[in-house]
């Protein structure tokens, strides 16, 4: 089955179901059957292109360093489930309220988390409608909070072109909290229509990621630039750029208040 309409269309499907958020509101996601993904998929195969969207990388017009990120939506969003509705969210995925894409079969995800927290985590990967999960790992607190990520490369899990996953992150309550975990979720699948050159200059891939509409691949490799050279504030800056390109408004504002603000 191709996935390639997936960077031209969103398939609109309900997230699986999972715990209930901590002040956010009630959900009562449905598992869809997996018939019914394969028939959605199936179709959307069928489309014609769009009139735009995303474009092969182009050597002889290679993007500006400032991201322009293409979303492959072309239909109604999902809902992106946050674990947390203040200012600054609690515990985030960073993705989009969309599925976004990757080139890879083994991309590393990417969550934040508030500061002073020094509960447990628990990381899940799953294949949408299908049970048990790939991958279900408990992660150690990380009470300095950030963007954090997880490496699906280190741990063996390989995602196939053709089908769609849900993965999320699960904030587990100390034993004397008496309140539900807080959970935060996205949705993810692998596109190779365009797959990044390799020769590619390093300092361009996210931006040529971003426009050819392979969000995950934008944010790893932006993220990459980062730990290569965490006193740049240019890059924290541009990071929060692409985040507010997906709609994740707190956590972009934390990066430019609390990263991109060192001198």
């Amino acid at each position: 089955m191709r996935i390639s309409s997936l960077n031209r269309m969103l398939v609109p499907l309900t997230l699986a179901a999972m715990p209930s958020i901590a002040m956010a509101e009630h959900l009562q996601p449905v598992d869809p059957p997996q018939e019914s993904v394969d028939a959605v998929v199936e179709q959307l195969n069928k489309l014609p292109p769009p009139a735009s969207g995303p474009r092969p990388y182009d050597p002889l017009q290679p993007p500006r360093p400032l991201f322009n990120y293409r979303p492959p939506d072309r239909g109604a969003p999902i809902q992106r489930v946050g674990g947390g509705t203040r200012s600054i969210s609690q515990l985030s995925v960073l993705a989009p309220r969309h599925v976004a894409l990757t080139t890879r079969t083994q991309p590393r995800l990417y969550w934040f988390v508030s500061p002073g927290f020094r509960n447990k985590l628990r990381f899940r990967l799953s294949e949408t409608g299908v049970k048990p999960p790939l991958l279900e790992i408990q992660l150690p607190p990380q009470p300095n909070g950030g963007v954090h990520h997880l490496d699906l490369k280190m741990h063996d899990v390989h995602l196939e072109p053709g089908k769609l996953y849900d993965w999320g992150v699960i904030l587990e309550p100390l034993p004397h909290q008496r309140i539900p975990p807080l959970v935060s979720r996205g949705r993810i699948a692998v596109d190779e229509a365009y797959p990044i050159p390799a020769d590619a200059p390093l300092t361009q891939k996210p931006y040529i990621a971003a426009q050819q509409g392979y969000w995950y691949d934008a944010l790893d490799w932006i993220s990459r630039l980062i730990d290569a050279d965490e006193g740049s504030v240019a890059l924290y800056h541009q990071r929060a750029d692409l985040l507010e390109q997906g709609n994740l408004l707190s956590v972009a504002s934390y990066e430019r208040e609390t990263r991109g603000s060192r001198q």
